[in-house]
Parts: C-alpha cells; sequence; structure tokens
C-alpha cells in the first residue's frame, strides 16, 4: 500500500522509533530530515541509511544509544545524495528490469503495462516478470485503484523517475528511446483510437526530430502535430497545442508552400491563432501576414481577416479593424460605409423590417442552407461588432442589420441564433419596441440549444445580456446571460467576449445594488 508523506510530527516519531530515543531528543535531527525529504518515507529510509554508511549518523556501543553530527548533517545537499543513492541501486537491479525501467521513465511518472510492453517489445507477461524486482524494492508501484493495478504502473516519486531516465546514459540516447518508443506507440495505436492517443505519441516523437530524416515520415508527424494540437486546443491548452503546432511546422520541408498546401496553411493558421491565446501579438500578426501572401482563395484570405480583427479586437485597435473587416467584405461583394449617413441607416432598417417581417420561430426547417460566402460575411461583421460599438454607433446599427438579413432566413441555427439577437437589439433599441424584440431574444436562445458552437454562444449571450433582457425582464436575467457569455468564451478563446461580458457582469451587479464584495 503506497504510504502518504508524513507530516513533521509524524516524521520526528519515525526518526524516534527508528533510533530509539524519546522525541524531544530526535527532534531537531527530524526537522532537517523533514525539510530535506518532504516527509517522504521512502526517502527518509534511504537518507537514514546514507547518514549511517557516511558515519554522519552512528551507533554509541558502550551508551548503547545512537549519535549524531547535526552541522555536518545540515551542510550536506541531501537531495543530491539521495540521487545519487537511488542511481546506485538503480544500477544494482537485473540488468532486464533496469532495461524496462529505462522506457517506463521515458514514458513517464506513471505508466501503462500494455504501453511499457509495446515499447519494449516484449509480451505483457516478459514485462511483469522484469518489473518484479522493481517492485519489490519499492521503486515503482501498482496502480492505486484495484481495477487498474495489474494495468497501470508509478514510480514511487520523481526523484526515483528521474533515476531511472539518468540510466540512459547519453542525451542522444534518450532521443532515440523515444523515438524509439513513438514508433512503437503508433504503428499500435488502436483503430479509431488515435485522436486519444495521439498527444502522448508526439511528446516522444517530438523529442527528436534530428533523427527523422526520412521526408514522407517527416510530413506524416507534422499532420500529426496538427491533429495534437487541435486536441489540445480543443482542451483550452493553448500553450500545449502552441508547442505541437510549432513543432509540425519543424518538420515542413522548404518548398511545403507548393508541394503541401493544406498542412501548412492549416499550421501556420493554428499557430497563428494559439500565438494569440497565448499573448504572443506580434508573433501571431506576422504569421498573418505570411498566410495573406500564400493563401490561394479569397474565402481562405477571408479567414485569415477573421483572425486579425479577432486579435486587434484583443488589443482594442477598433479604426485598423473597420478597414480590415471592409477589405475582407469587399472579396465577398459587400460593400460596408466606413461612415454610413442617417439615410443610409434609415434604408437599411427598413429593408431589414421588410425582409424578415415574417420571422419569428426558431423551427428553421424548409429555409435554405446558408452559402458559404454568406457564413463568411457574417464571421467578419459579428468580428466588427465590438469596433463598431467603440467608434460609430451608426455603423454599429449597420452592421447589425446586414447580419440579421444575411442569417434568419437560412437553416442554420448556429447563425439564426446570433440573427435573432442582432435583430432583437435593432427591435428594441433603435425601433422602442420592446416586447417584440424580448420576444425575438427568445428565439435567439431557443436555438442557442441546437448547436455547439462555444464562440457563437459567447457572443449571443453577451448581447443578450448586455443590451437585450433588461428591456422587460428582471436586470438578474441578464446576469445569467453574461455569466454564460464569459464561461462560453472562455472555452472559445475569446477574450474580448469574456472581457466585456465580465465589464457588464459588474457594471449590471453595481447597479443591481450588489454588494461590493461580490
Amino acid at each position: 500500500m503506497p504510504l502518504a508523506p508524513l507530516n513533521s510530527d509524524d516524521t520526528n516519531q519515525f526518526i524516534a522509533h527508528t533510533l530509539q530515543c524519546v522525541q524531544e531528543h530526535a527532534q531537531p535531527l527530524a526537522g532537517i530530515l523533514f525539510r530535506k525529504t518532504g516527509g517522504n518515507p521512502f526517502f527518509l529510509g534511504q537518507l537514514l541509511q546514507l547518514l549511517s554508511k557516511e558515519g554522519l549518523l552512528r551507533y554509541n556501543l558502550p551508551d548503547a544509544c545512537w549519535e549524531w553530527d547535526m552541522a555536518a548533517i545540515q551542510a550536506r545537499p541531501m537531495s543530491d545524495d539521495v540521487f545519487q543513492l537511488l542511481l546506485g541501486k538503480l544500477q544494482k537491479l537485473p540488468e532486464g528490469t533496469r532495461h524496462i525501467l529505462q522506457f517506463a521513465a521515458c514514458i513517464g511518472n506513471r505508466f501503462c503495462l500494455q504501453t511499457l510492453a509495446i515499447a519494449c517489445e516484449q509480451t505483457v507477461a516478459q514485462t511483469v516478470d522484469n518489473l518484479r524486482p522493481a517492485l519489490r524494492e519499492g521503486f515503482i508501484l501498482p496502480g492505486k485503484d484495484s481495477a487498474e493495478a495489474a494495468e497501470q504502473y508509478e514510480f514511487l516519486h520523481d526523484r526515483v523517475q528521474q533515476a531511472a531516465y539518468a540510466l540512459v546514459a547519453t542525451e542522444e540516447q534518450k532521443q532515440q528511446a523515444h523515438l524509439r518508443i513513438g514508433r512503437l506507440l503508433l504503428q499500435n495505436a488502436e483503430q479509431g483510437k488515435l485522436a486519444d492517443q495521439i498527444m502522448g505519441i508526439m511528446d516522444h516523437l517530438n523529442r527528436s526530430p534530428a533523427f527523422i530524416k526520412d521526408p514522407s515520415e517527416r510530413i506524416k508527424l507534422a499532420a500529426y502535430n496538427l491533429l495534437a494540437g487541435r486536441q489540445a486546443k480543443s482542451a483550452i491548452a493553448y500553450g500545449t497545442a502552441l508547442t505541437y503546432f510549432q513543432a509540425g511546422l519543424a518538420l515542413l520541408p522548404e518548398q511545403a508552400w507548393v508541394d503541401y498546401y493544406r498542412l501548412t496553411y492549416d499550421l501556420h493558421m493554428e499557430c497563428s491563432l494559439c500565438e494569440c491565446l497565448c499573448a504572443h501579438w506580434d508573433l501571431a500578426e506576422q504569421l498573418c501576414d505570411l498566410l495573406l501572401s500564400q493563401a490561394r482563395t479569397d474565402m481562405e484570405k477571408v479567414d485569415i481577416y477573421v483572425n486579425k480583427l479577432v486579435f486587434n479586437s484583443d488589443r482594442e485597435r477598433y479604426h485598423e479593424n473597420l478597414q480590415l473587416g471592409r477589405q475582407g467584405l469587399k472579396l465577398l461583394g459587400i460593400n460596408l460605409p466606413l461612415k454610413p449617413g442617417k439615410c443610409t441607416v434609415i434604408w437599411e432598417i427598413l429593408r431589414t423590417i421588410w425582409c424578415l417581417r415574417n420571422c419569428k420561430s426558431a423551427d428553421l426547417t424548409g429555409l435554405p442552407d446558408m452559402t458559404p460566402v454568406q457564413k463568411k460575411a457574417v464571421t467578419l461583421l459579428l468580428a466588427q461588432v465590438g469596433a463598431a460599438a467603440m467608434t460609430n454607433p451608426a455603423l454599429l446599427t449597420l452592421v447589425m442589420t446586414k447580419i440579421s438579413t444575411l442569417s434568419i432566413n437560412c437553416n442554420n441555427a448556429q447563425y439564426a441564433s446570433m440573427g435573432y439577437a442582432c435583430y432583437s437589439f435593432l427591435t428594441g433599441s433603435v425601433l422602442g419596441d420592446y416586447r417584440r424584440g424580448h420576444r425575438l431574444a427568445q428565439v435567439a436562445l431557443a436555438l442557442l440549444e441546437k448547436h455547439d458552437n462555444n464562440s457563437a454562444k459567447g457572443i449571443a449571450f453577451s448581447l443578450l445580456g448586455s443590451l437585450i433582457s433588461h428591456w422587460v425582464v428582471h436586470g438578474k436575467t441578464g446576469l445569467n446571460h453574461l455569466q454564460q457569455a464569459v464561461d462560453y468564451g472562455r472555452k472559445a478563446g475569446r477574450v474580448l467576449v469574456v472581457g466585456d461580458a465580465l465589464t457588464m457582469l459588474i457594471e449590471n451587479k453595481l447597479i443591481l445594488g450588489f454588494p461590493l464584495q461580490e
């Protein structure tokens, strides 16, 4: 049974019992050993053996008691000594056990028996036999849950794993070991389950890119890094995702834009997004500029403009965003004036009311599907809502009308939900028909339940909570919407959505009389 770390009192009792003395006498020594071992029972035992071996802890036969040199013990760098002691003990294990522990240490602090067997090219039975000496010595432990005891193992402590890893003599040998493990795991990955295992596999293969010479293997591994990065990004681990995308880019050949365009484009695009999410703004912008110079279609360029709009919004570069959005919309054949006059705004409002006069239901059955151009246009327009709101109210109204007309009359819940949110804002805030605006907001809420796009949900809930719900219901309802906007915005990595929603959440709570501590 694995032992939990001892506290200082337990450590004192352990030392006093071991040295057969009263606890008051053992207290100074116990305090030093507790600080140096963190109360780990295994390390306490190892340290006592080490001190005895070096004569710093010795038995006084005439007086029949243990005695120790406190000053010398306190001065010694015990962590290094324990490491060397562990290394020496590991080296005394049978060769087969040492060999298998090296691979186990490369896998990690916790390892699966099946994975270890594959990495060592042994049967499970052979692997179990080779692990037995390490189990007897207490270097490794079976899984904590009885259901996994025969399948999962872990090193007793990080220092034990580090000592086992040190058995692999050189850095080159370590890289070769990781490469071998990664290749074998990739070959033996269960069909249909590769996506679940790919991050762990690439953690090994990315340790040794210099040893991967075959061009076709490098391209394949670049694609696997793209998959691993997307897995990490979906788990909101943006820093981890970035390392996979960067590793994938490093594996590409010089002519990658010509020979492997789609893979190269996707890796650069994902990398730019994660650089932004990690607040590496300049690197994100450089990647976007490179993408714009290499993109082959207008639709791809629009996607890049959307990313640039998001980056700039996070840095509050609103005026630049209006220009970028206009350039992107031009590629889709849509002209958006930067400073619309009153007549233009009134005309667009009337046109929107006429086009959407029969829209009042969340049932989208029978409506035409959105075209790719419509989707890109709505995405671009949504990315400009913040910039328009901060710089030009008339432009904000115009943007809202275009989002509404482009998205509501189509069979797409994700876009229609945002369209209804925008239309409810126009109906209430602009036209003053608050009850109808509220009814349209309920349609938007019903549509939000029909899709799982976190970014779209974050935007829609932010609109509903900050601009719409308070018209006809209590302000606390809007607080719930804003909290949902924060939650969905975080999941989507939309920093600006989260920031805006949090700002409105605080402002509305103050207005509603919440205590300052809330």
